[in-house]
């Protein structure tokens, strides 16, 4: 066993329990994964089919968001090694457009990061289980920048 200090209080901690208890966390690592992967496809794919004169700054914005997307996928493979599994290279599929009108490629991308929000929930309903760790606050640092895409992608879509 191992000692984790918070605060005045000393807590044991079985070393072998928590990495047990990281093999219920894993299959949702790997989602999340899957899902940081085609985020990042569909921010570069789409960002090169704008056009208008609204092309430039929204297509600015989205290499900021694949950036960051790229940012989770490194940070999610880390912890997956980490836990002694190999980390998925599937792709999901990106969603062909009838048409590459510039709201319906902001309305796609926003439904796929609601997606991440409720993926990234997911994983800390399982995380609230358990000690506090790097894991769960990494985790929810993830969520709150899915969030703030998906307010980002929001504003876009507001109509004046």
């Amino acid at each position: 066993t191992a000692q984790l200090v918070m605060g005045p209080e000393t807590k044991e901690i079985d070393l072998e329990l928590v990495m047990k208890e990281d093999e219920d966390v894993i299959p949702l690592l790997q989602e999340a994964l899957m899902a940081e992967f085609q985020q990042w496809d569909l921010y570069y794919a789409y960002k090169a089919l704008l056009m208008g004169l609204s092309r430039d700054p929204i297509a600015d914005h989205f290499a900021e968001h694949a950036a960051d997307e790229a940012d989770h996928i490194d940070l999610l493979q880390r912890y997956i090694v980490g836990m002694g599994h190999r980390p998925t290279v599937k792709r999901l599929p990106i969603p062909d457009l009838e048409s590459l009108e510039i709201e319906q490629i902001i309305a796609l991308q926003l439904k796929f990061e609601k997606e991440a929000v409720k993926t990234y929930q997911q994983i800390l309903q399982v995380l609230d289980t358990r000690p506090s760790s790097a894991l769960k606050i990494d985790i929810e640092n993830l969520l709150a920048k899915e969030v703030e895409h998906a307010h980002d992608l929001q504003l876009l879509l507001r109509r004046e």
